[in-house]
Order: structure tokens, then sequence, then C-alpha cells
């Protein structure tokens, strides 16, 4: 098993117990960062990398995201006492879970028989700097594809960021 995959799946890992919880704003920024991460390294990947279906590929987990962000988007303005609060949750979690399934299973280790050790190891550094200029939070009608997604991403994450700050302050 090579780096990308390696990478991502332990992103998966990390994922599952909070999504499981998903009883605060953690949740919704560890699923929105791996959404955008992916899109902005791996899918672009499969369309470089894998001739014949890595187009089709990228297009299919692209158009799953749309809807996981759709229901964060939903979900990321709701408390625990909301009546729609779990119902939304799971339909996210049922999204989500047969989403990383499929990745997991199909999709990712197709990239790593069309890749090299050092493509690999190049993609998974990539993925791993995102993090640091993804936003927080979904913007379902945000641009899905590079360059778009790179400079909207760009100027949300830094409101995201500060309206995360301001959800964690103390109250008086």
């Amino acid at each position: 098993m090579l780096s990308l995959l390696k990478c991502l799946g332990n992103t998966t890992f990390r994922l599952l117990y909070p999504v499981s919880c998903a009883l605060s704003s953690p949740p919704i920024s560890l699923i929105y960062l791996c959404v955008c991460r992916e899109e902005l390294v791996v899918y672009p990947a499969f369309e470089r990398h894998i001739p014949s279906t890595g187009h089709d590929m990228a297009e299919k987990d692209r158009s799953e995201h749309r809807i996981v962000k759709e229901k964060l988007y939903d979900f990321q303005s709701m408390s625990p006492s909301d009546s729609n609060f779990l119902p939304t949750i799971d339909s996210l979690w049922q999204v989500l879970s047969q989403h990383i399934r499929e990745e997991e299973r199909d999709d990712l280790p197709a990239l790593e028989e069309h890749v090299d050790a050092g493509t690999s190891d190049s993609l998974a550094r990539s993925f791993d700097r995102t993090k640091h200029f993804v936003p927080t939070r979904s913007h379902p009608s945000a641009p899905d594809r590079p360059p778009y997604e790179t400079a909207a991403g760009m100027l949300a994450t830094p409101m995201d960021k500060l309206m995360d700050m301001f959800r964690k302050f103390p109250e008086a």
C-alpha cells in the first residue's frame, strides 16, 4: 500500500468516530476538510493518472461531494435539540459512508495502480499540506474544481476560521 492510500485511509479512520458522534462543529470541519482536500488533490490525480476511467471517477465523486456539502450546510446550523438533527446526520452518514467505502475499495486502489511510489508520496504530501488553506464550513455553491476551488477556498478559509473561534468563545 502506497503513501496516498495510507494518508487517505488515516484521514477516513479519524473521521469515523467524530462523525458517528456528530454533536458539535468539529465533525463538520473534519468532514469538510477531507472533502476539499480530495477535490483539490485526489480527483485531479484520478483525471491525470488513470487514462481510461479517471475522469468519470472524479466526476462521480464530485457529484457525491455536492450532496455531502448540501447536507453539511443544512447540518452545520443545527443544534442537537433541533427536531431534524438526527434525521439529518443519519442522511449525511448514509451518503458519506457509502462514498468512503467506494473510494477506499475502488477509486484509491485504482489510482495507486497507476502511480509510482514517488508520485504517491508527492500526492500524500500535497493532501496533507492543503489542510491549512481549505474552509472549515460547507459552501455548497462554491466551485468544486481547481483552480476556482482553490481561490474560493482561500477567500472562505479566514472567515470560516474566525467564525469558528467565535462559536467556541465562552458565553458570559
